[in-house]
């Protein structure tokens, strides 16, 4: 009886463990994907203020 509650006590305890890592993982991601999109949107404002100066020189 003893062995099977910590059977299970090291699964859930495993679980848990797990369930962590993966969270850290996906606020990772996320923040990546986060500077990933300010990147292409500063690079669309450069493309955008560019088309902008070279219409007003003309």
């Amino acid at each position: 009886m003893t062995q099977l509650l910590i059977v299970l006590l090291a699964i859930s305890l495993a679980l848990a463990l797990g369930t962590v890592f993966l969270l850290i993982l996906s606020r990772f991601a996320d923040e990546r994907r986060d500077i990933a999109d300010a990147e292409r949107l500063r690079a669309a404002q450069y493309r955008v203020d560019r088309l902008r100066d070279g219409a007003h020189r003309h």
